[in-house]
């Protein structure tokens, strides 16, 4: 790529869209040169997702906070080193880039890693530049659910800490009993830490349940945000639900369909000669289908409702 013109010009793809997706831009655009098996983007700035990833979701949704702590703390800025480090739970050989923002890059590489570091770097450079300035410039929308992640992380480690204090707690008074023989204080013992263990094991079934949303039950959340919208339109309004059992989106998905469809039927219901309005959306194979129609004079700017959403739709 470094004789390639359009290599630089194919980097503009990677920091020219939504800021969670821009690790796995930046994946697609270095597979060639580097081939990896995770990447993994890491900043303080962006306080809702300090990790951006991409890759198996073996070794990226196992990634900690203080894994990559460790594996900065030991990089030097602006150098670009391959070692051995803690990712995802286990040691693995990495290729490791910690920009002038402070920024950090950690590939896995699918075998030894080609390339030229400095080229990786100035890449790199590029790309945590464009991470620093979209932080800066973030939208309300954007801010608001940093901030909302940020808390409710906070808030979810405390509880686990008093969870953890507790058990540990427990285990100790247990084993220190003086009116305990060593067997039974044993066995208790054992049976608060397996409790602990199936309590902690559920924790990412619980995260996953809070992360995504049922399709219907989305679709069902969208009607009652749009009642007060629809309440007095002198028109017939028609809901389609989806038809799709037991299919789920992510909350962002979700809460960005519904923003979307609330937009539009603001504009829709505006129009002076509205008879009919149709809303519905359904799952096709890996995409929400958004379906919003009007029968009226044909009055809506549609041109200026698409520029309006492109941003939040792209």
């Amino acid at each position: 790529m470094t004789s390639d013109p359009d290599g630089w010009q194919r980097l503009r793809t990677v920091i020219d869209g939504p800021l969670p997706e821009i690790a796995a831009r930046f994946s697609r655009f270095l597979t060639s040169q580097c081939p990896h098996d995770a990447l993994v983007i890491f900043t303080r700035e962006c306080t809702g997702r300090p990790r951006k990833v991409a890759g198996d979701p073996a070794i990226v949704d196992r990634v900690t906070i203080a894994e990559l702590d460790a594996i900065k703390d030991e990089t030097v800025v602006g150098e670009v080193i391959e070692r051995d480090a803690m990712v995802g739970g286990a040691s693995r050989r990495v290729r490791v880039v910690r920009d002038e923002t402070d920024t950090l890059l950690v590939l896995v590489p699918k075998r030894a890693l080609s390339g030229s570091p400095k080229l990786l770097r100035a890449w790199f450079a590029i790309v945590a530049v464009s991470i620093r300035q979209q932080v800066a410039q973030a939208s309300p929308d954007y801010l608001a659910e940093s901030r909302a992640a940020s808390s409710e992380r906070a808030r979810t480690i405390t509880q686990l800490t008093e969870t953890h204090e507790d058990t540990l707690a427990a285990i100790l008074t247990t084993l220190r009993a003086r009116d305990l023989d060593d067997r039974t204080a044993r066995t208790r013992a054992a049976d608060t830490a397996s409790s602990a263990l199936i309590a902690l094991r559920t924790v990412g079934d619980a995260d996953h349940k809070l992360a995504t949303e049922a399709l219907g039950t989305a679709f069902s959340r969208l009607r009652a945000e749009l009642e007060p919208v629809l309440r007095h339109v002198d028109a017939e309004v028609d809901f389609g639900g989806p038809t799709a059992d037991g299919r789920s989106l992510p909350g962002e998905i979700a809460h960005a369909a519904r923003a979307i469809v609330r937009a539009v039927a603001v504009a829709v219901v505006a129009q002076a000669h509205l008879v009919r309005v149709r809303i519905s959306w359904d799952a096709e194979g890996d995409d929400l289908v958004v379906d919003v129609r009007d029968q009226g004079s044909g009055e809506l700017d549609g041109d200026a409702l698409r520029r309006q959403l492109a941003g939040r739709l792209q």
